[in-house]
C-alpha cells in the first residue's frame, strides 16, 4: 500500500470550473469577505498493488502517475495528476457544490499504452476518509462452461509487446468451479466471483479469486446458483437459484452470505436471464415459477436491493435488458419479436419489434451508447434499432444445422473503462475446432467484429466475460 493524502478545498468559479485554493481553516473567513469555505476534507488514497509477479504492472515498468478526479453526479468537476514521485504530498483538489460523491481513478502508462487501471465509484467522502484503489493490468476474465466441466481463464489486454488490440492468455492455471454459470467483477477491481458446483462437496458454490495473486476461496450456497448479478458496482452480488425460491446476497469483500426471498411460495424457479439498471442497485430478472403445473407461471421480477416485486407476463422471455436510460425493459421474446415495455408498468408494451424469419430468441443486449438491440437467435444474431428497423442479420452457414456460433449468440457484454471505452461480447462456441478468444467488439457498424488471440487455443464459449473495472451490460 502506498498512501497519499489529499485535501479537498476550495469554490466554484464564474465559469463553472473548479479551482483549487489554499488552505484555510475548517469553516474559516475568507480574507476577500466571501463566504466561508466548506470543512476541510483530507482524502487518503491507497495504491493496491498486485502481490503477484507476473501481475505487477511496476514488472513493466508501466505506473508512471495517477490521476485524482473529483465528480458531481457523472460531471468531473476537478482532476489532478498525481506522479508517482509525490506520493504522499498534499495535492488540493476543488470543492463541490453538491453531494458527497466522489470517483478515484488510477492509471498507468508505459508509451502510448495504458496498462494499469483503477476506479472506485459512488466513495462518500463524508463518511470515509481512506480510498482505495487497485492497480492492475488490463486483464480481461472469462469462463468457458462447455469445455470438460468448465474453465476459468485471463487475457491480458494491451500485453508490451503487441499493438492495440491485441490480446493474450496469459499463462496460469486458474482454479474453476465445475459447471460454472456466472462470472462477476467488483468494481474496484480486486475480485471475481464465480458460480458453480463446487468439486470437493458437489454443492451450490461461489469462488472468490483475488485479482492481487489470483489466489481462491470457496463459499458454499445452501442451493444451486443459475446466475449472478452484481450490485452497487459489485460491492454485492446477488445470487439466483436454478431451483427452489431462495436468493443470496453475497459480499465479496467480508464473503457474507444473506439468503433473501421473492414472494413466490413453494414450487421452483427458474431464473432465465438478469438485467442491471444504469442505476447499479436495481435488478430485473425473467423466471419461470413451475408448481408441477402443465403452465409454468412466467414473471418479471425486480430487486431494489432490499425487497422484490413480481409482475406476471404472458409471453416467454428469452432475455432482457434496461435501455439506457433506466425507463424501459427491453424483453427478447422466445417467438424471435423483441418487446419494449415501462418499467412502471411491465403489463403495458410501449412497442414490440416483429423478427423476419421466426427464428427462436435465445438472449439480447443492448448497446450503451446506441439505440441498438442485439437478439442472439438459435439460428441467427439480428441488430434492431430501438425504432424499430433492422440493421444487421448474420448470415447462415448452410454446413450447420441448426447454426449456433460464434456469428449467432452473443453470451455477455461490458464496456471497458479506458478510452476509448470499447464495448466488447462474449460469444458461443459452434462446436467446431476454431482456434480464437470468442470475443467480439460491438463498435459503430452494425455487424460485431472478431477479436483474436495472439496465441490462440480451443477455448469454448466465453460464456461470462470479466475484464476489470468494466461496465457490465
Amino acid at each position: 500500500m502506498v498512501a497519499v493524502a489529499v485535501v479537498a478545498v476550495g469554490a466554484p468559479s464564474a465559469c463553472g470550473r473548479f479551482e483549487a485554493e489554499p488552505a484555510q481553516p475548517d469553516g474559516g473567513a475568507r480574507a476577500d469577505g466571501a463566504a466561508p469555505l466548506p470543512a476541510l476534507r483530507r482524502l487518503s488514497v491507497q495504491l493496491d498493488w498486485p502481490t503477484s509477479t507476473a501481475l505487477d504492472p511496476r514488472s513493466l515498468g508501466a505506473l508512471t502517475r495517477f490521476d485524482l478526479e473529483l465528480f458531481d453526479g457523472d460531471r468531473s468537476v476537478a482532476t489532478i495528476t498525481v506522479p508517482v514521485t509525490d506520493l504522499g504530498k498534499p495535492v488540493d483538489l476543488g470543492e463541490r457544490v453538491t453531494g458527497s460523491r466522489v470517483r478515484v481513478t488510477a492509471s498507468g502508462v508505459f508509451g502510448n499504452r495504458l496498462v494499469a487501471y483503477g476506479e472506485r465509484a459512488d466513495f462518500d467522502v463524508t463518511t470515509v476518509t481512506t480510498v482505495p484503489v487497485a492497480v492492475r493490468r488490463r486483464l480481461l476474465y472469462f469462463t468457458s462452461n462447455d469445455r470438460g466441466d468448465g474453465q476459468l481463464r485471463v487475457v491480458d489486454m494491451a500485453p508490451s509487446d503487441l499493438a492495440e488490440p491485441g490480446t493474450r492468455e496469459l499463462p496460469v492455471s486458474l482454479p474453476t468451479l465445475r459447471a460454472p454459470t456466472g462470472l462477476v467483477g467488483t468494481g474496484d477491481g480486486r475480485w471475481v466471483v464465480q458460480s458453480g458446483v463446487d468439486r470437493a462437496t458437489n454443492k451450490g458454490a461461489l469462488e472468490v479469486l483475488s485479482t492481487s495473486d489470483h489466489a481462491t476461496d470457496v463459499v458454499l450456497l445452501g442451493f444451486k446458483p443459475a446466475l449472478l448479478v452484481p450490485l452497487d458496482g459489485g460491492r454485492r452480488v446477488l445470487v439466483a437459484p436454478s431451483a427452489g425460491t431462495a436468493f443470496a446476497v453475497f459480499e465479496p469483500d467480508t464473503r457474507a452470505v444473506r439468503e433473501v426471498y421473492a414472494s413466490f411460495q413453494g414450487g421452483n424457479l427458474s431464473v432465465l436471464d438478469a438485467a442491471v439498471h444504469p442505476d447499479r442497485r436495481h435488478v430485473a430478472m425473467a423466471v419461470v415459477h413451475d408448481l408441477g403445473t402443465a403452465s409454468p407461471a412466467r414473471h418479471v421480477v425486480q430487486y431494489d436491493g432490499v425487497a422484490f416485486t413480481t409482475t406476471r407476463v404472458s409471453d416467454a422471455i428469452a432475455g432482457l435488458r434496461y435501455t439506457r436510460d433506466g425507463a424501459s425493459l427491453v424483453l427478447a421474446l422466445v417467438s424471435g419479436a423483441v418487446s419494449i415495455r415501462p418499467v412502471a408498468d411491465l403489463t403495458a408494451e410501449a412497442r414490440r419489434i416483429s423478427s423476419p424469419g421466426g427464428d427462436q430468441a435465445v438472449g439480447l443486449h443492448v448497446h450503451p451508447t446506441l439505440p441498438r438491440v442485439y437478439v442472439s437467435g438459435k439460428q441467427r444474431l439480428r441488430v434492431f434499432d430501438l425504432a424499430g428497423p433492422m440493421l444487421y442479420e448474420s448470415p447462415r452457414d448452410a454446413a450447420q444445422d441448426p447454426v449456433t456460433g460464434p456469428e449467432f449468440q452473443l453470451t455477455s457484454m461490458a464496456r471497458l473503462p479506458y478510452p476509448p471505452r470499447l464495448v466488447l461480447a462474449g460469444q458461443s462456441d459452434s462446436g467446431n475446432d476454431w482456434q480464437q478468444t470468442r470475443l467480439v467488439e460491438i463498435g459503430d457498424a452494425s455487424e460485431p467484429r472478431k477479436v483474436e488471440l495472439s496465441a490462440p487455443s480451443d477455448v469454448g464459449s466465453a460464456s461470462s466475460i470479466v475484464p476489470l473495472f468494466a461496465e457490465p451490460l
